[in-house]
């Protein structure tokens, strides 16, 4: 059932209100229905809790009560449906067709007289008291016009301004005109005494008030260009640039600019963003050469009585002197027109654009200021297409500049560096040193046990947590790699490539990559390692020759010295990559020196869409234990490791022995000599060349060309075979085995176990 049916644009959409756990929560789920509003506001026992804490704590300090228990909250996005992802602009799902009013300051008298009109309104769906108990909040539907074409933003602004309207004259006094925001989360709070009405009729905007609406709307994003065609007719040719005025603009010049900029760039000044608003406030005062005490008065006179801080994040932003007077405010009649200096073309981009360079793929990225664009709401690589779309733009308002000059502008220390892998990990909570997430992780994995060989779930644990974090730690640290390669081995349909898929969080998809058809020796595989944090080789094989070479070395890598597509010169990149793997074939290690595999045979892996991971803890943990590590080798001591120590280095060895691929040259060694041993009588011990054993365990001329000398001299030095030398040259001594030794050996024994590949 739809909360506020009469409000949607169609009840086919079934949009619903988006309630978030807390306030500064970034997931959000749809209402279930309108029961479940009224049960938190009326009758959830957490909820008054936090509403009770939070007015003892208003007692002592505003800021303490907003800081510590306001965002414990349960809030609500009234006005859309989002994805569950996030609050942006880009989780809209829809619209619901709702809106928020707030009345702030308010007496117990003044609250009891409201409510009593309020109750008459035939408009009002609920109405209940803030979190501080001395606030109203009303929401009111809305309904669109039929064959109305405003975006949701631009609806929801054109009925809060008839709503406001409407309730204003009702109850006598001005609602709070900062909370306007389309995506405004309102924080519910406990009221008994709440009202509800869900047979409220919507405000609905009559055809004369759309037309005006529209009219206003249509006057305002023509004012740029209706400023640059009377420039246009003022100074002539657009070749001929406008002398601007080099006087400082003053405060009271410049506030409303301010204002509308902050409102075009989706900044609301409302609880748990005042901060951030503040914030740009003080930046764009900055850049516009705002003296400080004028812009210090304004913001004090305007938001400390909500935001305490505010003194301070101005300081802060006029710290960067760098930054001061680097704007030019335009004044009636100046415009970009004809101007062509770097200055303007670094301002005219900044007033529209976020641009940064991503230090792990190495693109430039932009996305939109502008929260009523629909283009580039969130980051994406700077193409050509973007880029000479940003060219086009910029000649269409009168800027004569070159393409080479905005390039060069985009690829200069303009674009902020950013790392956002390294954003990630220092976003994540401290580990709680209790749970442990990356164990449970591991026993998602069943593995299959085999005797002899450390294969068992136990040691698979040992590994993976040692894997795991050294992926980590090889993130963000230059000078570590992980040279370990996890690959689970089993039959097909067990989720083995999805575990991989879904490794990385949500935030870090962006650089997984996965690739079934590698070439280790090509550059773009190379690439990879630097601009990739996670990399799965599905249906990965034995690799041999050259391509073998390739691979042991890349894995090993600090650096790949790599001159990209379009750039001049060669850059040394950082290896950031962990190495995964998957197969359906267990023999697939040919070198049993090999320890950069860590193969294991999955019975069962629990999917990780079914039961999503513990990103946060598992993640946190990484971190914890790499940092541990790290403080512990600072310090001379001992203790674990997420590298493989010589022990490890050994038990990987015999563990890799279930792996091997069939060698014909060693099977047939065996098959023909015995080492000597000590007790081994001389007479039957003989001197052979390499040559010769060639000879003799290879009958068939065609196997023997793909015999190589140093192959057969490393396997009979592996198997114990003494190494001798003669006047004509190296050999072997060996017991050479005679046809009935032979033969016995390939009888079956009852001490013989039969084992069947886990694979099939």
């Amino acid at each position: 059932m739809n909360i506020l049916k009469k409000a949607f644009t169609t009840s086919r959409d079934g949009f619903m209100p988006s309630v978030f756990s807390q306030l500064d929560s970034k997931m959000s789920r749809p209402l279930s229905c309108r029961q479940e509003l009224e049960d938190l506001i009326l009758r959830n026992h957490e909820l008054a809790a936090i509403t009770e804490s939070y007015r003892k704590a208003l007692a002592v300090s505003k800021q303490l009560a907003d800081s510590k228990v306001k965002p414990l909250s349960t809030g609500i996005c009234f006005a859309a449906q989002l994805d569950g992802r996030g609050r942006l602009l880009e989780n809209v799902m829809g619209e619901v067709g709702c809106l928020g009013l707030d009345y702030d300051h308010l007496s117990s008298e003044t609250m009891g007289i409201l409510f009593e009109l309020i109750r008459h309104s035939p408009h009002v769906l609920i109405a209940y008291r803030t979190i501080s108990g001395n606030g109203l909040r009303i929401i009111v539907g809305y309904q669109r016009p039929e064959g109305c074409e405003l975006s949701f933003v631009e609806l929801h602004q054109a009925m809060l301004q008839k709503a406001m309207a409407l309730f204003d004259s009702l109850l006598g006094i001005k609602a709070d005109r900062q909370c306007v925001d389309f995506l405004r989360l309102s924080g519910l709070a406990h009221d008994e005494q709440a009202f509800f009405n869900w047979d409220a009729e919507p405000i609905v905007l009559t055809d004369k008030e759309l037309a005006k609406f529209t009219s206003s709307l249509l006057r305002k994003k023509n004012s740029k260009k209706q400023a640059v065609e009377r420039s246009k007719a003022t100074k002539g040719s657009k070749a001929n640039g406008i002398k601007l005025s080099a006087e400082k603009p003053t405060m009271e010049e410049v506030k409303m600019h301010v204002l509308e900029t902050l409102h075009n760039w989706g900044l609301v000044f409302e609880p748990h963003r005042h901060n951030e608003y503040v914030m740009y406030f003080g930046s764009i005062c900055n850049r516009y050469g705002i003296e400080f005490r004028e812009a210090l008065d304004y913001a004090e006179a305007h938001f400390s009585h909500e935001y305490p801080d505010t003194a301070a994040v101005i300081k802060s932003c006029y710290k960067k002197t760098e930054r001061f007077g680097s704007w030019h405010y335009f004044r009636e009649g100046e415009s970009y027109r004809g101007q062509t200096s770097v200055k303007y073309i670094k301002q005219w981009l900044s007033m529209r654009y976020q641009i940064q360079r991503n230090m792990v793929t190495g693109r430039h990225e932009i996305m939109s200021r502008m929260a009523g664009n629909p283009k580039f709401l969130k980051w994406v690589n700077l193409d050509d297409n973007i880029l000479n779309s940003i060219w086009v733009k910029m000649e269409e308002e009168g800027m004569n500049i070159n393409m080479q000059k905005l390039i060069s502008v985009i690829h200069s220390d303009f674009a902020v560096q950013c790392d956002p892998v390294e954003d990630y990990l220092r976003s994540l909570p401290p580990w709680d040193g209790k749970r442990d997430y990356i164990g449970e992780l591991a026993d998602r994995i069943r593995i299959i046990p085999h005797q002899g060989y450390h294969h068992d779930q136990a040691t698979f644990k040992k590994y993976f947590c040692k894997w795991i974090v050294a992926m980590v730690v090889g993130w963000v640290t230059p000078e570590v790699v992980n040279q370990v390669m996890l690959i689970l081995v089993g039959k097909g349909g067990i989720y083995k490539s999805t575990f991989f898929n879904y490794l990385l969080p949500p935030q870090l998809r962006d650089y997984y990559l996965n690739e079934s058809a590698a070439i280790y020796t090509d550059k773009d595989f190379m690439e990879a390692f630097s601009c990739k944090i996670l990399m799965c080789l599905d249906e990965f094989d034995t690799a041999f020759g050259k391509n073998l070479n390739a691979f042991k070395s890349n894995m090993t890598k600090l650096h790949f010295s790599i001159r990209r597509p379009y750039d001049r010169f060669r850059s040394d990149l950082d290896h950031r990559a962990t190495v995964a793997g998957t197969t359906n074939n267990q023999q697939i290690i040919t070198d049993p020196e090999n320890r950069r595999y860590s193969p294991w045979i999955a019975e069962s892996i629990v999917s990780p869409r079914d039961e999503p991971l513990d990103y946060v803890g598992i993640y946190s943990q990484c971190v914890a234990l790499g940092k541990e590590v790290k403080e512990r080798k600072m310090r001379g001591e001992d203790g674990w490791v997420y590298w493989l120590t010589q022990e490890d280095i050994a038990e990987m060895q015999q563990h890799n022995l279930l792996f091997m691929v069939p060698n014909y040259a060693e099977e047939q060694i065996k098959r023909f000599y015995r080492v000597p041993t000590p007790d081994t009588s001389e007479r039957f011990i003989k001197f052979r060349y390499t040559a010769e054993i060639v000879e003799r365990i290879c009958t068939n001329p065609v196997m023997r060309k793909n015999f190589e000398y140093q192959s057969i001299g490393s396997i009979m030095s592996r198997l114990g075979f003494p190494k001798a030398h003669r006047r004509k040259g190296n050999g072997w001594f060996v017991v050479e085995k005679e046809g009935a030794e032979i033969n016995s050996e390939a009888f079956y024994c009852a001490s013989d176990k039969m084992e069947q590949d886990a694979c099939q």
